[in-house]
């Protein structure tokens, strides 16, 4: 029973965390009546990824791409020279700053509009804001049909990618490959 109830505070506290994270949001598209399974092999667009973003953290240009090519690969496509294969690939980054505002009250007694009542007096509520200024980063992954030169799928990301870069490219490289992971999910499509 002791267990049992463990487990189950647990449980609960990987929900509350889970929540916490800043979520990814993916989506894919593909051309109408593509047959992916003509497709053997991939390469890079001569100069893709070049944007301010990847310019400021260089980490993470390689990591797109490393990301990317596993998911080609794990699809039973194989990484030929830049500008050969079947399906050509290229992705662009871009980043606007937003800003979030966090409004915080100190406790002591209930609150009513702008104003505390504590022991039947009234004073001016103690509020303090908090202003954060972040990047809403969007990853956008092309891949295009180099015989007939058609865009055939893209897949999107959009997520507050670069918050943690305080604490290190760690973070950020974790929250790309997961990005890319749920991009790709149900790649080729059939």
């Amino acid at each position: 029973m002791k267990n049992r109830a463990i487990v189950i505070c647990l449980g609960m506290g990987m929900a509350v965390l889970a929540g916490c994270a800043t979520p990814i949001e993916t989506s894919s598209t593909s051309l109408p009546g593509v047959d992916f399974s003509q497709f053997k092999t991939f390469s890079w667009v001569p100069g893709t990824g070049r944007s301010s973003v990847t310019a400021e953290r260089p980490y993470l240009k390689e990591q797109i791409r490393s990301a990317v090519a596993s998911r080609l690969r794990s699809a039973g496509l194989e990484e030929v020279a830049e500008g050969t294969g079947d399906l050509e690939v290229s992705y662009t980054v871009l980043a606007r700053d937003a800003y979030a505002t966090q409004a915080f009250q100190n406790v002591g007694g209930s609150t009513v509009g702008a104003y505390q009542y504590d022991n039947f007096s009234i004073e001016p509520l103690n509020i303090t804001t908090e202003t954060n200024l972040y990047q809403k980063a969007t990853l956008a992954v092309n891949l295009g049909d180099r015989s007939t030169g058609q865009l055939v799928w893209r897949g999107r990301a959009k997520a507050k990618i670069f918050e943690d870069a305080p604490r290190g490219p760690e973070v950020a490289r974790s929250r790309v490959d997961l990005a890319v992971v749920r991009m790709f999910e149900g790649f080729p499509p059939r």
